[in-house]
């Protein structure tokens, strides 16, 4: 696999303040981030589910679920106070692509509860690089890129999440552990070094693919018919 990321600069502590503003986020408020869509796949009324759990245990927190549409972040919003946690519950639009440095670093845990599907989410990539600790459901779709090396996974209950958020938000020498981690994961992966070495592995292997067939059939590699 070749991942084509580039390293976003870091976001500007200004801009991160606008955004805890924007967002009416209180002061000495810890936020989970959850960004993208808000389909039924990505179970986010799971993590919804989580909230009263990660509060018993951490009051101060504010949840961020950016990327919904308007019925979307409806559907959320009524659980939320259902559940009598709307008022630690923000839910935004979908947001410009070149924002989205901002909101992870004004983030303390970002979060990603699928439990279903094959392809790994594309966020994961830029949550490795934000510096911030992840936490994910232990399902296919987020362990093909994420070991508990580099991120807390968890079961893929609303109390299995609620304790791997309470973990990222509590515990920093393991979150230090953990975003040291998936630096290096990610600049193995997705670094420009990597790339170029893996795109000259892929290239060499279908060349010499080629020269089987054609030696197989007897004819020139080449398109001169020379030898």
């Amino acid at each position: 696999m070749v991942n084509h990321f580039e390293f976003e600069e870091r976001a500007a502590a200004e801009a991160v303040a606008l955004v805890r503003a924007r967002h009416q986020i209180e002061p000495g408020h810890k936020v989970v981030l959850y960004t993208g869509s808000f389909v039924p796949l990505q179970a986010l009324d799971v993590l919804i589910d989580a909230v009263p759990g990660v509060l018993a245990a951490y009051p101060s927190v504010t949840f961020l679920l950016v990327g919904g549409t308007d019925v979307e972040i409806a559907t959320l919003r009524r659980q939320a106070q259902r559940l009598g946690v709307a008022a630690h519950v923000v839910l935004e639009r979908s947001i410009p692509q070149k924002e989205m440095p901002t909101y992870l670093a004004a983030a303390d845990v970002l979060v990603s509860p699928r439990r279903r599907g094959i392809n790994p989410p594309g966020k994961l990539l830029p949550y490795l690089a934000s510096g911030r600790p992840v936490v994910a459901t232990n399902t296919l779709v987020h362990t093909q890129l994420l070991s508990d090396g580099c991120a807390i996974l968890t079961p893929s209950d609303a109390a299995g999440l609620a304790k791997g958020l309470i973990v990222g938000l509590t515990y920093s020498l393991l979150v230090s552990k953990l975003t040291a981690e998936a630096a290096r994961v990610l600049g193995h992966y997705c670094s420009k070094p990597a790339r170029d070495a893996a795109y000259a592995e892929i290239i060499a292997a279908a060349t010499a693919a080629q020269a089987s067939r054609a030696r197989s059939t007897g004819r020139s590699l080449w398109p001169d018919g020379r030898a």
